[in-house]
């Protein structure tokens, strides 16, 4: 079971390899292999530190700081991504059931203008080009680019 917050559910789409630093690198791509190896494994969707955050330099007491410990911002990226794909917080669900309902409730305009507007990787496209492989069913088993 993983315990995955809403906006890293885009994340994990995106994931390349790229990190804050080799700690945060190596558990999210622990966490993006289990997702695209295991699309009957469970996982719950939560707005808060999650599976991935565990390894983050900026997650402190089981809280991100990033925002000078102001989570107001990801927590609202989570609710948008849990509201956009008819999900609530706490709610478990088989990963393939959950990357079912990114790809048909998900576009990369919803991407690049509402969802994740703030986010500082969005500039380098990783995550609408794995939305794109999603919606053609090229994410589970495939390795990334």
């Amino acid at each position: 079971m993983l315990r995955i917050r809403g906006h890293h559910l885009l994340c994990i789409v995106g994931f390349r390899g790229h990190g804050y630093n080799s700690a945060f690198v190596e558990n999210m791509q622990r966490v993006a292999d289990a997702v695209r190896g295991q699309p009957e494994l469970r996982l719950t969707v939560c707005e808060a530190c999650d599976d991935i955050c565990a390894a983050c330099p900026h997650t402190e007491n089981s809280a991100c700081q990033k925002h000078n410990g102001s989570q107001d911002s990801t927590r609202k990226m989570d609710r948008a991504v849990l509201s956009k794909i008819g999900m609530r917080r706490g709610e478990t669900a088989p990963v393939n059931e959950v990357y079912r309902r990114i790809a048909g409730r998900i576009s990369v305009e919803d991407i690049s203008e509402t969802l994740c507007t703030e986010c500082e990787w969005r500039s380098l496209g990783f995550c609408t080009e794995g939305l794109r492989a999603l919606q053609n069913d090229e994410f589970f088993g495939a390795t990334p680019k």
